[in-house]
């Protein structure tokens, strides 16, 4: 679920397509975020998406638009912190049958009989201190 603390964070809607690549990279940012313990140590981590405009912006650490540049740093601040490579792969929608669906839980989808048996990794909450960078500055100016 998308929490207010996170429309006020990138000034969005939920439902406005015209915010899709902010989700989509924020997402990536929230994944990488509750991932970063496992991530410590590594060479490198294949990140697989099906949203190239977030893949993109992900592996270049910015973005088309000042939303997109602030999660873009504190990708890259959790990257450079972790001293992990990302490596970004486009993974057709077709095929991310998993992933949809639980980012559909809160309108209730079913958890994929796959993944059953996994334990769920918790996020944080996404407030001010879920955010390593100072970057208000920079929304409000666009």
């Amino acid at each position: 679920d998308w929490s207010p603390d996170d429309l006020a964070f990138l000034k969005a809607k939920v439902g406005d397509p015209a915010w899709q690549a902010e989700w989509e990279l924020f997402a990536v940012l929230i994944a990488i975020d509750t991932w970063l313990p496992h991530l410590r140590g590594q060479a490198a981590f294949l990140l697989q998406a099906d949203a190239t405009a977030a893949l993109f912006a992900a592996a270049r650490m910015a973005g088309r638009t000042a939303a997109m540049n602030a999660i873009a740093v504190e990708i890259a601040i959790r990257l450079e912190s972790a001293q992990v490579i990302l490596s970004p792969e486009h993974f057709r929608g077709t095929l991310n049958f998993e992933c949809d669906a639980l980012s559909r839980l809160a309108q209730g989808a079913k958890v994929p009989e796959r993944l059953l048996g996994v334990e769920r990794a918790l996020r944080k909450p996404r407030q001010r201190s879920f955010f390593w960078a100072v970057f208000d500055k920079r929304l409000d100016a666009e």
